[in-house]
C-alpha cells in the first residue's frame, strides 16, 4: 500500500509532463492512456 501511495504522488507530482510526451496521432493524454504512457515513457528512460 505504501508502493502504491507513492507511485500515485508520484504520477501526480509528473503531471505537467503529459504535454510533452511523444504520443501517437490522435492519442490524447487522459485517464488510462495518460498513465500507460507514462508507464512506457519511464520504462524506455528507466535502464
Amino acid at each position: 500500500m505504501q508502493f502504491e501511495r507513492t507511485l500515485v504522488n508520484f504520477t501526480s507530482s509528473n503531471f505537467d509532463i503529459a504535454p510533452t510526451l511523444e504520443l501517437p496521432p490522435g492519442q490524447r493524454v487522459r485517464g488510462g492512456n495518460y498513465g500507460a504512457s507514462l508507464t512506457l515513457t519511464l520504462n524506455i528512460l528507466a535502464p
